[in-house]
């Protein structure tokens, strides 16, 4: 009788943590981290901390997490894109400083236990300086390609962060480089003139590009686009994005200038995949 009272008791105390995780796990399979764009690559290693307020995860190699912080030295450039590869996921109870418990299941990721608070629980992904995990990046693509899929080792983004990754010293010089490449050390015209005339629209295209897995679009001469690479030809309405894949709220178009030199264009929305559609 007093072996069947305590099955039954650690059957109710505890059902939802049952397979819970303390030891370091390494990921089989992708995982978002919860409440956010961010995808773990297969490698990470992710520990519960056992006060059970704290998921640390580590990046295995070749990845790098993305903060958006500005860059030291503004205005210089070819500083490298930092290496951070440590982060954790803590969860925060209301408007309060207290925090959630977090739990860690080998089968479903990890997240807050809204049971230990008596508000609401929200989660928070930073790195160990406490700064907000606004990306993962690909640091093996630390040279721009000229390719269109994405795949399982493109990076993932939160939602407005890429115009922050396009300010880094490191991105800006690599495709400042890229363009002079491209265009041989002539000068591109203005797009707002390539969007209304038709000749310039016949000489130049837009191709995409791919840097740290963070995939844009580059205005080109056309006669510089290499064979195989994928390219669209430029109207006056200028470039569009449509949704492919599951999601809501479809694409949209957002553009940056560099150092006023250059262009970049993305896509940017809440589906699986923004593509260009021009």
């Amino acid at each position: 009788m007093w072996s069947a009272c305590s099955k039954q008791s650690k059957v109710k105390t505890a059902p939802a943590v049952v397979d819970e995780v303390t030891t370091v796990q390494v990921l089989t399979k992708p995982f978002v981290v919860p409440e956010t764009n961010l995808v773990l690559p297969v490698g990470t290693k992710v520990k519960l901390r056992e006060d059970k307020l704290q998921v640390s995860v580590e990046l295995p190699t070749g990845y790098g997490f993305f903060t958006g912080a500005a860059p030291s030295l503004p205005g210089i450039t070819g500083k490298a894109m930092p290496v951070i590869v440590l982060g954790s996921y803590t969860c925060k109870c209301g408007d309060s400083e207290n925090r959630c418990s977090v739990f860690y299941l080998s089968v479903g990721g990890f997240g807050c236990l809204h049971n230990s608070c008596s508000g609401v629980c929200s989660g928070q992904f930073v790195t160990l300086k406490g700064e907000p995990i606004k990306g993962v990046i690909n640091l093996s693509n630390a040279e721009i390609v000229h390719v269109v899929s994405p795949n399982e080792r493109s990076a993932s983004m939160n939602k407005g962060s890429k115009a922050a990754f396009f300010d880094q010293p490191d991105v800006q010089t690599k495709i400042l480089a890229e363009h002079a490449r491209l265009f041989k050390g002539d000068l591109m015209p203005q797009l707002d003139r390539i969007y209304r005339e038709k000749k310039l629209q016949e000489k130049y295209v837009f191709v995409p590009a791919s840097l740290y897995g963070v995939t844009f679009y580059m205005v080109a001469p056309k006669t510089a686009v290499e064979k195989g690479v994928p390219y669209w030809e430029i109207t006056e309405a200028g470039p569009s994005c449509s949704c492919s894949g599951n999601g809501h709220g479809g694409c949209r178009t957002e553009k940056k200038s560099l150092m006023g030199m250059v262009s970049v264009h993305w896509c940017e929305g809440e589906c699986q995949a923004c593509i260009l559609t021009v």
